[in-house]
């Protein structure tokens, strides 16, 4: 085979590799099975793809998939510090990509180090800030680390976020009310009897402020009187 058809068809197979991202092209399914597999058991997806990392025929991109791959593996032993590892690979494989911050950011969780978890799910959120589930994650963790001020600017932030909807005011309300702002729960138990006054949400957090503070009680009218 001459020198130039050699060149070509290295080419060839680089483009195919590098194309391949999320989904394993055919010629590479065979080999990527036993580490992406949830099939296989987790020690035996640690171990293989370790050995899918340890390969030079793998480009950038579809190593960060494999650590990717690998950090559930572990998660699924509950080896956090393993998948803590694999999460720095996929970060320093890829920082631009929200994937190993997220599961850093489990990593973290799991152990009950929610601020640190945060930190690491705003770094997510800050890469794909149209991911929902991620902004609702990142909530969770600054309410499992009792940064409540931190949670009501994210709620407000949020894709979703309507200050003319019930349920939205609602979790804004019960964030409030765990911060102590018994004031800002207030306004929002008001602003949801304003639209409805039969509105259960609305009531409830009533009720939580008029046992929490007789200050920022407030006497209902007779037609909003049942609770």
């Amino acid at each position: 085979m001459s020198l130039r058809k050699i060149t070509l068809a290295v080419l060839a197979a680089t483009a195919g590799l590098s194309a391949y991202a999320l989904q394993p092209a055919p010629d590479l399914r065979a080999m990527v099975e036993p580490c992406a597999n949830s099939a296989y058991s987790a020690a035996a997806r640690v171990l293989a793809c370790e050995t899918l990392l340890g390969k030079q025929v793998f480009s950038r991109i579809q190593r960060y998939q494999i650590t990717q791959w690998q950090a559930y593996a572990y998660f699924d032993q509950s080896d956090w510090a393993g998948g803590q590892r694999v999460a720095a690979q996929a970060i320093a494989l890829e920082p631009e990509r929200p994937g190993g911050y997220r599961l850093m950011a489990r990593t973290f969780a799991a152990r009950k180090e929610f601020g640190r978890a945060a930190e690491s799910q705003q770094m997510a959120v800050d890469r794909d800030p149209a991911d929902y589930t991620a902004w609702a994650s990142l909530l969770m963790y600054l309410m499992a680390s009792e940064q409540f001020g931190e949670a009501e600017a994210v709620l407000q932030r949020m894709p979703d976020w309507d200050e003319s909807d019930p349920s939205r005011l609602y979790m804004r309300g019960l964030i409030r009310l765990q911060d102590r702002n018994f004031a800002g729960t207030a306004a929002d138990a008001r602003q949801i009897l304003a639209m409805n006054s039969g509105d259960s949400k609305g009531h409830y957090l009533r009720r939580k402020i008029c046992e929490a503070s007789a200050a920022d009680c407030w006497t209902l009218s007779p037609d909003d009187a049942a609770e």
